[in-house]
């Protein structure tokens, strides 16, 4: 456990410590943090990236997959000479060479009900969902509900990006991810199917990585509202998200809680 910054620290990390919502303390909080990321395409190489350089200890990168090469301009971290390696040891060297204070885990499997228990590290507390897949993101889910982890979740396609903050340990009025996205919901496109652009994808994981930051630091205070984003005319909603009393999946968590 970090307590006291290094000088090399100070100068490294100097411009985030000057912040008031940052500070020192936030500083120290970031050095001691351990955050799982989930996906390692263009949400998750991006949010690796700002973690790693905003100082978190420790990094645990979550993917199965290999560098494509239709990958390569959204998913920022790979050139082409990476074609079909493991984009785990990709992320894993090119974050290690440049932020040595950050201690990285790479997982080389694809995260599923059967393995996600094992995957994921009780250490971790905050869980970064950047995932393309509807299946994995309601297992990510159901794993932070019954562990009271915090989960952000960053979502983008063609013509919308959404990304929302959930604490299931100390605020528990927004319900799930499940009550937002029911578990017999069909995906109609995602990047795959409908291409997407990829400063749009930066634009989302950014956002990602900044509320991950004001969380580990104790300056965010949005959880359960969504911020969505309309590709198209460049504008943002915000909304609240609500509980929903029959979930299947964080109703059990909350039935002693008033309604």
């Amino acid at each position: 456990m970090l307590n006291q910054l290094t000088a090399t620290q100070y100068i490294q990390y100097s411009k985030q410590i000057l912040l008031p919502e940052i500070g020192e303390t936030g500083q120290i909080a970031l050095l001691n943090a351990n955050v799982t990321v989930v996906g390692l395409g263009g949400l998750g190489t991006l949010v690796a990236q700002y973690l790693a350089a905003a100082g978190v200890a420790s990094l645990t990168l979550i993917d199965g997959d290999q560098v494509e090469r239709d990958n390569l301009p959204r998913q920022l971290i790979y050139a082409e000479s990476d074609l079909t390696k493991a984009k785990v040891d990709v992320c894993a060297m090119r974050l290690s060479d440049a932020y040595l204070d950050v201690t990285i885990v790479p997982v080389k499997q694809m995260l599923d009900v059967s393995n996600v228990d094992s995957l994921i590290p009780n250490t971790s507390k905050l869980i970064i969902d950047c995932t393309d897949n509807l299946a994995v993101r309601q297992v990510i889910n159901r794993f932070c509900v019954n562990n009271k982890k915090t989960l952000i979740n960053g979502a983008i396609n063609h013509g919308s990006g959404q990304v929302f903050c959930f604490n299931f340990a100390k605020h528990t009025s927004a319900g799930c991810y499940t009550c937002f996205v029911p578990l017999t919901a069909k995906v109609e496109q995602s990047c795959a199917t409908s291409g997407v652009l990829g400063p749009a994808v930066g634009m989302i994981a950014s956002f990602q990585a900044k509320i991950a930051i004001e969380h580990i630091t104790e300056s965010f205070n949005q959880y359960g509202q969504l911020f969505r984003f309309n590709v198209t005319d460049n504008s943002w909603v915000v909304a609240n998200l609500n509980r929903d009393p029959a979930c299947s999946i964080c109703r059990h968590h909350y039935l002693g809680e008033a309604s």
